[in-house]
């Protein structure tokens, strides 16, 4: 075996090595991390505009609640479906079913919208 072959051997048999385990074990683990951190941040943007519809909510204004939703679809790219429903669960926004693509690889966040001075959620 020549001298070169004996110093290529050991990089040659770590880079598999080293690649299977970043692709096996820590891979998964950032994914998952990452995944976490980016619903984390959709729940923090949901809560915001659970927020913003408490006022027009309580006045009874489903106008302006349909305009603060289509701005929100508007803004937010990821955000595929808004759905708002009422304590008895009949839907406010949209009035008709949301066609949302494939559900499968959806992510489902519930809020409830605070009422007027912190009673308890509209929905």
């Amino acid at each position: 075996m020549s001298m070169r072959w004996k110093l290529l051997l050991p990089l040659v048999l770590v880079i598999p090595v080293f690649s299977a385990l970043l692709h096996l074990y820590w891979l998964p683990d950032y994914i998952e991390h990452e995944r976490l951190d980016l619903i984390e941040s959709q729940e923090d943007q949901l809560t915001l505009l659970a927020e913003n519809l408490s006022p027009p909510l309580a006045s009874g204004n489903l106008a302006r609640v349909n305009e603060i939703l289509d701005s929100a679809l508007e803004h937010l790219e990821t955000w595929k479906v808004v759905v708002l429903t009422d304590g008895a669960g009949q839907r406010l926004y949209p009035l008709v079913e949301p066609n949302g693509g494939s559900q499968s690889s959806l992510t489902r966040l519930t809020r409830p919208v605070p009422g007027p001075a912190g009673e308890g959620g509209l929905g």
